[in-house]
């Protein structure tokens, strides 16, 4: 996957968010994008209308981190390379990343 340009990549990772965590995700800003001098983009979102996240994509290395301002608290996964990555393993690492971060009366206030 990651012969894909830029472009193609991270439209296949808003896809695949979107996907998996349907109305759970927003407010998609997809951001310093390049191919040249080498490939990078960003991309912005809100997750459990809780949460700003930020996943950054950075010559083949790849993760989420939860915004705080200036600062972000980086997100464990299994795939930091974007190598024949599975994106279902990715988001689902991610949903449990932050759902035990945020209140169990929250999540069920919004039946999630």
């Amino acid at each position: 996957m990651q012969n894909e340009g830029v472009h193609q990549i991270s439209n296949n990772i808003v896809t695949a968010l979107k996907e998996y965590f349907n109305d759970r995700i927003e407010g998609f800003t997809i951001y310093n994008i390049t191919d040249v001098p080498y490939p990078m983009f960003s991309i912005r979102f809100t997750l459990y209308n809780y949460y700003n996240i930020l996943y950054n994509y950075d010559r083949g290395r790849n993760g989420f981190s939860i915004s705080i301002g200036r600062n972000g608290i980086s997100l464990k996964h299994s795939q930091p390379w974007f190598n024949d990555i599975d994106l279902g393993v990715l988001c689902k690492e991610l949903d449990e990343n932050v759902r035990i971060r945020i209140p169990d009366k929250y999540l069920a206030y919004y039946n999630w």
